[in-house]
């Protein structure tokens, strides 16, 4: 009697280790959608700042950026997809508690019952370790690929802080040059019209003059008498 009542209670608590494990996959299963959907609300943001670091193409650390952030992307998708998976509805086996088991604990001796009951246990226990092993399987994938999204993301920011810092410096070169080119054409253009000016055989019709003033000439006959006294 009493090693088939240890057979009983060894079945059953294995059975409930496994049911434990199932709902255990289930949680850490919840807890990574919950950082995969952090992850993919700064996504948004990540592909504003690749946008602007790598696009248009001007160097190989563009390319190699913009295939980092396609990797990003694919590892979160991967990931969201597996992890969601992992939390779909399965069918396990539990003992019933109804009256076709209150009938068999009337019908049967206890010896028979811990013998029969042990071995119920044992085939729902070989059937939910498969489903926890499907489970546990797509599980682990979806943190391996949680983990590649974050070592994707470790790689692609330091490549766009450095293509957005030789952006910003090739702009500054660009405006400078620009500046540069823009006085340089306005001194030409000034010292044309200076040659323009010197070397100019023809007036201009559209210069004029000062306006001449009013002065009195003619004879004064005041001083006409002064000079004969003083003779």
């Amino acid at each position: 009697m009493e090693k088939y009542k240890e057979l009983f209670n060894s079945a059953r608590y294995v059975l409930d280790e496994e049911q434990k494990r199932f709902v255990r996959i289930d949680e850490k299963a919840s807890k990574y959608i919950s950082v995969l959907i952090v992850l993919f609300g700064l996504l948004g943001f990540i592909f504003k700042w690749s946008f602007d670091a790598f696009i248009p193409f001007q160097s190989p650390i563009d390319y190699v950026g913009v295939c980092v952030f396609s990797c990003l992307i694919l590892f979160l998708a991967l990931a969201f997809f597996l992890c969601f998976k992992v939390l779909k509805t399965a069918q396990i086996r539990a003992m019933p508690m109804n009256d076709k088991m209150i009938k068999f604990y009337r019908e049967n001796k206890l010896i028979d019952i811990y013998f029969a009951l042990a071995k119920k246990f044992m085939d729902a226990f070989q059937v939910n370790s498969k489903i926890v092993v499907q489970k546990g399987i797509l599980l682990s994938w979806g943190y391996k690929f949680i983990v590649y999204s974050f070592i994707s993301l470790l790689l692609l920011l330091p490549l766009m802080g450095i293509r957005m810092y030789e952006r910003k410096i090739i702009k500054k070169e660009v405006i400078s040059m620009l500046e540069e080119e823009k006085d340089e054409t306005q001194n030409s253009e000034t010292s044309d019209s200076g040659e323009r000016e010197t070397n100019r055989q023809e007036p201009d019709d559209s210069v004029e003059a000062p306006d001449f003033n009013w002065r009195t000439e003619g004879y004064k006959p005041e001083k006409e008498k002064k000079k004969n006294k003083d003779k």
